[in-house]
């Protein structure tokens, strides 16, 4: 059985339409195996992101974890 990849994502680029929220800085993110082209793994960890706080984003940063 293959390891799932998580990912930790920072520097998240929050749309808020500027209501003051208190937001995750950072987030955990583990991918499906199955998904294994960059720009869905990008695609997937982005939907993740909105699932999870209810708002959208305008970027970040992923790093491999360890």
């Amino acid at each position: 059985m293959k390891k799932k990849k998580t990912y930790i994502v920072s520097k998240i680029k929050w749309d808020t339409d500027g209501a003051k929220v208190k937001l995750p800085k950072t987030l955990k993110v583990t991918i499906p195996n199955d998904i294994t082209d960059i720009d869905d793994i990008d695609e997937y960890i982005s939907d993740e992101i909105s699932n999870r706080t209810g708002f959208c984003h305008t970027g970040f940063v992923t790093d491999k974890d360890k």
